[in-house]
C-alpha cells in the first residue's frame, strides 16, 4: 500500500509505501500537483456559514519508478462551515495515494480557525483517515483496521505585515508497526513540530 503528505491548514518520499499519516498531518505533499474546484471561499467566510463541495487532484511525477499502483489521487469532499468551525467529509474514487484496493477510503476533518488578537489565529484539528486495503502484512494483519488512524494537530499563525510566522504540532494514533520502516525506518505516524515563515502578496 501507499500514501504522500497535506497541510492541514487548508493548505514524502517513498510514494510506493504507506504514509498515510504523515500525508494527513501536513495536509499536502512537497511533491504534489493538486488541483480543485468548489464556491468562491472568501463569500463562506463573509458568510460565516455555507456549503463547499469541490474535488482535490493530486498528480506525482513517477517516470522511472515501477509502482503497482499509481499514487495519483482524486478527493470528493463535502464541507460545511458555521462560524469559525468546518467540518469536512472526503472519499476518494480512485486507489488512495498508491495503496492497493483501496477505493472508498474516507477522511474527516473538523477544523476551527479562532483569532486570538490582531492577526494571531489558532488553528486546532481533528481528523480521522479510514484507508481500505487488501494489503495485509504480518505486522498489521487486519487491513484496513491497522491502517486507518485519528490525527489531530494545534497551529498558532501571526500576521506580520504580510508575513505569516507560524508553528504547527501534529501528531496521530496510527500503528507504528504498520508505519515504521516504509521511509528510512522513520516512524511516519509519529508527533512533529513544523515552524515555518512565509509571505503573502
Amino acid at each position: 500500500g501507499a500514501v504522500p503528505d497535506r497541510e492541514r491548514a487548508g493548505n514524502a518520499e517513498r510514494i510506493e509505501s504507506m504514509q498515510v499519516p504523515t500525508c494527513r498531518q501536513h495536509r499536502r505533499c512537497p511533491h504534489d500537483v493538486a488541483a480543485g474546484c468548489g464556491p468562491d471561499e472568501a463569500a463562506i467566510e463573509r458568510a460565516q456559514q455555507g456549503l463547499d463541495l469541490g474535488f482535490l487532484r493530486y498528480e506525482y511525477p513517477t517516470k522511472g519508478v515501477s509502482l503497482a499502483v499509481k499514487p495519483d489521487t482524486t478527493e470528493i469532499y463535502l464541507g460545511a462551515s458555521y462560524g469559525p468551525v468546518t467540518f469536512k467529509y472526503s472519499r476518494s474514487p480512485t486507489a488512495l495515494f498508491g495503496t492497493a484496493a483501496s477505493k472508498g477510503s474516507t477522511y474527516l476533518d473538523l477544523t476551527g480557525n479562532f483569532e486570538l488578537a490582531k492577526g494571531l489565529v489558532l488553528t486546532p484539528h481533528i481528523g480521522k483517515q479510514t484507508v481500505k486495503t487488501g494489503g495485509a502484512t504480518s505486522a498489521c494483519p487486519d487491513n484496513s483496521k491497522d491502517y486507518t488512524y485519528t490525527d489531530y494537530s494545534l497551529k498558532l499563525a501571526y500576521d506580520l505585515d504580510g508575513w505569516i510566522l507560524s508553528g504547527l504540532y501534529v501528531d496521530t494514533n496510527a500503528k507504528k508497526a504498520c508505519y515504521t520502516g516504509l521511509v528510512g525506518g522513520t516512524d511516519l505516524g509519529a508527533g512533529r513540530l513544523v515552524v515555518s515563515i512565509g509571505k503573502s502578496f
